[in-house]
């Protein structure tokens, strides 16, 4: 089972909110839209035909994000979908069963893409600290009777969050998770929503 693996040049940081990533997106972001960016120069000649008026903010276009739109999600971990628009496209959100489709709901509203975490670190480890795979599909089994489907479909959940750097053993009691467990889980969550995309946080070298 194939495993996207989230790198820290990703850089979807729980305290960094991917600053590095700002300008080269913004920049191609705005050379899309170049054309609306330049007024008429001040040395036009004065028989040049006037420029046609801008549209005002009723019916200009708003700046492209959304569910549908292309290019890496611009995102952060726990951010407030109050927060999502034209520089923060996505978060990273670890919701409980009863809040998810209201924060799906929202984010939807926004134009917005969402990693959703379904299992937190705490409920996935024995009591020595250890990841346990059985913990972890419990945790995962609370979400199982909710209708997921629509924001897998429609692209708001861009991807299921299976565990946060599970190469750190300091994270799991001392040892780390292995790739095997790895693949395991994501076959897991494939079971339960087959088109959704799973993804690891892990530094590029493990």
């Amino acid at each position: 089972m194939e495993i996207r693996r989230m790198t820290y040049t990703f850089k979807l940081s729980k305290r960094i909110a991917m600053a590095r990533c700002a300008a080269p997106l913004l920049l191609a972001l705005g050379a899309c839209n170049g054309a609306d960016q330049f007024s008429p120069s001040d040395d036009a000649p004065a028989s040049a035909s006037p420029a046609t008026e801008a549209p005002s903010a009723e019916t200009a276009p708003s700046f492209v994000t959304g569910a549908t739109a292309p290019g890496v999600v611009f995102a952060a971990f726990d951010m407030e979908n109050s927060l999502l628009g034209s520089v923060y496209t996505g978060s990273v959100r670890q919701p409980s069963p009863s809040s998810i489709l209201s924060l799906l709901q929202g984010a939807r509203s926004k134009g917005g893409r969402v990693f959703v975490k379904l299992a937190p670190r705490s409920l996935c480890q024995n009591s020595d600290g250890s990841f346990s795979l059985t913990k972890w599909k419990a945790a995962v089994d609370r979400f199982k009777s909710v209708d997921l489907a629509p924001y897998i479909t429609d692209g708001t959940i861009q991807a299921h969050f299976l565990i946060d750097e599970p190469n750190d053993a300091s994270n799991f009691g001392g040892t780390a998770i292995p790739r095997a467990t790895l693949d395991a889980m994501a076959a897991y969550s494939k079971q339960r929503w087959p088109g959704m995309t799973t993804i690891v946080r892990v530094i590029p070298t493990w």
